[in-house]
């Protein structure tokens, strides 16, 4: 959470391969297990877009939608959903050896509605979506990661006009 907020445009496109190439790989939407590397993954998505969330919003350039990103009545946008899904992470992540042993990381995909094995409600309101549960947040695959990933990209690229190379 305390990376630099002025990255050079080599870092920015970095972060945005390093993350293309998690999201074109399926593992956060294909059924598999811890073992397949879905903790490892959405974790490094995860850190790496709240790093370019923020460095667009210091730059005037703030990802601000808000469709379905409501915490507990309250209205965030994706930029604030990012940071709290990533600082929530890093809360229990010290604790153990593997981040996701804590029964307060989910995952859900399709329609539906129930309970956790550790009690935990969630609700996935899409058919054919992904949506990832860290205590009481809820962040979605297409709905909230891949576009916020997107208009980063757009936002950035209007300073650094060379990431679209």
């Amino acid at each position: 959470m305390n990376a630099p907020l002025n990255f050079t445009e080599p870092e920015i496109k970095l972060r945005l391969g390093r993350i293309r190439t998690i999201l074109d790989s399926g593992v956060l939407d294909a059924p598999n297990s811890p073992e397949d590397g879905l903790e490892t993954a959405f974790v490094e998505v995860i850190d790496h877009l709240d790093d370019l969330l923020r460095q667009s919003d210091r730059m005037g350039y703030r990802v601000n939608f808000f469709e379905e990103v409501g915490v507990e009545g309250r209205i965030q946008d994706i930029t604030a959903l990012v940071a709290e899904v990533r600082q929530k992470i890093s809360e229990f992540s010290g604790k153990q050896t593997t981040p996701f042993s804590d029964p307060r990381f989910h995952r859900y995909q399709d329609r539906g509605a129930g309970y956790f094995t550790n009690g935990a409600f969630f609700a996935c309101d899409y058919e054919g979506e992904t949506a990832f549960f860290v205590d009481n947040l809820r962040i979605y695959l297409e709905r909230h990661i891949k576009r916020a990933v997107g208009e980063v990209y757009l936002n950035l690229q209007k300073l650094y006009p060379l990431l679209s190379r």
